[in-house]
């Protein structure tokens, strides 16, 4: 018989230390991701704490921790086991260039990155792809005159307070010399205040709005300028599909899209259209899509823009389901992503301007997907590009600083090839370019963007 007071067996043992490790583990992840009402130094970080709560979380936050105890050897190895595992995670091989830059040299230069992880991961993940590629690029090849590069990265929820706090903090970090963000159009207005008083570089990879036009000498954009997506689109509607009169269905919350529906109503009326007021105010809590249809139906309308904020296109996806097809649809660039294409059915044929498309650019995206094992979008090119023009105008010189930075990207003749072709700014800060007008198509029993091939001079 066994002795009731004998010691635990060995599975006994297996089984405390497993639940200790489950505490453990419940206990980082409880502290890695408290609610959004934290302080904005917990919404920053170069490695030392997980920002994105996804697959491999307890794997990652334990790197994590090694990080904030300078273990660096430690971190860098789990790092490398979880990028292994899974290359689609940008966050991860940002952390373990970081890990291995630092190793290697102390003599490193710094840039920073602002992103919507809490509010859309999708959008988050889609930028921090294209920040992540340049640097591991840059990184693997052995950097600029030996000094690799350095990403922080942090979570601004496209809110534009948060985004300035957090400009706030990656201006007083003085090794931080550039910053890639902000992606709403209203985030990137508050941060530009910031840099610009501060002197610190920042370069959109989303943001349109005619706000930022001008706006300083630190701020620029690797997309056109709002009115020059919008007008083109207004031309193919009036001149091509031979409507002329357009219900819009605005969201004033999103000053890109409001600079959006200006450029487009200036753009409509130049070529002989008209709109009509359908009452559609996207951010509106009480917001009603059927109503809205009946209206447009009233009203006899040819056509509804959509423009809706990024973290509101589940509002225009609900008004498009209303629809049922009825009215012809075309939309912002903001439209563009796969969060779109889950309307299926009820988004097909639908219209808007896209700056970048992997048909386009079948190079970068061939290279991307293979980088990532997985399709990649036009943010995550945009991304790639705002990375590429900072390290372009950091290597410069083997000592960069933030106004060498400033001062070789206004420089008249700064250009760096990138993944949208070259890249080049005007005097306002704008990126050159035009769009490409894309329509909404199946796809076996998904559905697509499709370039619409247009003929010269249209």
């Amino acid at each position: 018989m066994t002795n009731s007071s004998n010691s635990s067996s060995p599975r006994t043992k297996r089984s405390y230390v497993k639940l200790w490790i489950g505490l453990f583990v419940t206990g980082l992840i409880a502290y890695q991701f408290k609610p959004n009402s934290q302080s904005i130094d917990s919404r920053i970080s170069d490695g030392d704490r997980i920002l994105i709560s996804i697959k491999n979380g307890p794997a990652r936050i334990l790197a994590a921790k090694a990080v904030g105890d300078k273990d660096l050897s430690a971190a860098t190895k789990q790092f490398q086991a979880i990028i292994d595992q899974d290359r689609n995670d940008p966050e991860s091989l940002i952390y373990l260039n970081n890990l291995k830059a630092k190793q290697v040299s102390d003599s490193n230069f710094a840039i920073a990155v602002s992103v919507p992880i809490s509010t859309n991961l999708n959008v988050a993940q889609e930028i921090l792809r294209g920040v992540a590629q340049a640097q591991d690029e840059l990184n693997t090849s052995g950097g600029i005159a030996g000094r690799r590069m350095l990403v922080t990265i942090a979570d601004d929820s496209n809110s534009p307070e948060t985004a300035a706090q957090i400009a706030q903090v990656f201006a007083q970090s003085q090794n931080i010399l550039g910053v890639v963000g902000h992606n709403s159009s209203d985030a990137s207005v508050a941060g530009a205040e910031v840099y610009q008083k501060k002197e610190l570089v920042m370069v959109s990879p989303t943001s349109g709005t005619d706000k930022l036009t001008g706006f300083g000498s630190y701020i620029f954009r690797t997309i056109p300028r709002t009115q020059l997506m919008a007008t083109p689109l207004a031309k193919y509607v009036v001149n091509t599909l031979n409507k002329k009169k357009v219900g819009i269905c605005q969201d004033i919350k999103s000053v890109d899209n409001i600079s959006f529906r200006d450029g487009f109503i200036g753009g409509l009326v130049e070529e002989g259209g008209q709109t009509v007021q359908l009452d559609c105010e996207l951010s509106d809590p009480n917001f009603n899509p059927e109503a809205v249809i009946n209206r447009a139906i009233q009203e006899q309308v040819d056509v509804i823009l959509l423009c809706p904020h990024v973290d509101r296109i589940d509002r225009a996806l609900l008004l498009a389901e209303k629809n049922q097809g009825r009215i012809a649809l075309i939309g912002s660039q903001t439209l563009y992503t796969s969060q779109t294409l889950s309307g299926k059915a009820s988004i097909k044929n639908m219209i808007l301007p896209v700056f970048w498309h992997p048909a386009l650019n079948p190079d970068f995206s061939k290279k991307a997907t293979n980088y990532w094992s997985g399709p990649v979008t036009w943010r995550t090119a945009t991304a790639y590009d705002a990375t590429l023009v900072l390290i372009k105008a950091a290597s410069s010189t083997t000592t960069p600083t933030r106004s060498s930075i400033q001062s070789n990207l206004r420089n008249g003749k700064f250009s760096a090839q990138g993944s949208t072709g070259e890249i080049r700014f005007m005097d306002t800060g704008d990126r050159f370019g035009k769009p490409t007008l894309m329509t909404i198509q199946e796809s076996g029993s998904n559905y697509t963007f499709i370039p619409i091939v247009q003929s010269k001079n249209q």
